[in-house]
């Protein structure tokens, strides 16, 4: 195109051939993040909905369970799971527009990322545990913070340690040093500069 994406961008909005102008800002901005969350295309149950093994429910779900749609078949609708915190999903409700905050049915589930779970269910199934349900999650992720805990205590009491040895060390090294005596080739004792003073003074 002969010309950056930002230059054919603001040639587009204000250029001299069919401008559109500034697009008018959205009513509500959290709709925009949250149309660029990842997507899930799910049915609902009795129980909700199912992502990646949580539960999520709400009451205003109870309309659309076993929905069906044009062809009879159970409809799906759009769900978004923010990356960051996967302790809550976001439903669109395709009659009203709108975004609805769903909980995950389990409410003593944590605020915890996606990397957390992913990495608490690689640890469960390392230890041979067939079926893993939220209480499995929970339990392996009251432990996984708790051993963070620890190694970070025990990580700033090395740190407070050697810290310690090098201000040791330091205080070592500034002490004055009283200059030694050498001998000289034919077995005298030599003196340093400091010793012919004190003698210099003597006489």
């Amino acid at each position: 195109i002969d010309m950056s994406p930002e230059q054919l961008w603001e040639e587009g909005i204000f250029g001299d051939e069919a401008p559109v102008g500034l697009m008018p800002k959205p009513a509500d901005p959290q709709s925009v993040t949250i149309d660029f969350l990842p997507m899930f295309m799910r049915t609902i149950q009795k129980n909700g909905v199912n992502i990646d093994g949580i539960n999520y429910y709400d009451h205003l779900l109870r309309s659309k369970i076993h929905m069906v749609d044009e062809n009879g078949k159970k409809k799906k609708f759009i769900f978004k799971r923010d990356p960051r915190n996967i302790k809550y999903i976001w439903f669109y409700d395709d009659e009203t527009k709108e975004y609805f905050k769903i909980p995950a049915a389990d409410q003593s589930m944590p605020d915890m990322a996606l990397w957390e779970f992913e990495k608490l269910k690689a640890d469960l199934k390392e230890r041979g545990l067939g079926r893993i349900d939220s209480m499995a999650i929970l339990e392996a992720y009251e432990e996984l913070h708790k051993q963070i805990e620890e190694s970070s205590k025990k990580s700033k009491k090395a740190r407070r340690a050697k810290q310690r040895i090098k201000n040791r060390d330091r205080e070592i090294s500034a002490q004055p040093q009283k200059p030694e005596k050498s001998v000289t080739a034919d077995g005298d004792e030599a003196f340093w500069d400091e010793d012919i003073s004190d003698l210099a003074e003597e006489w």
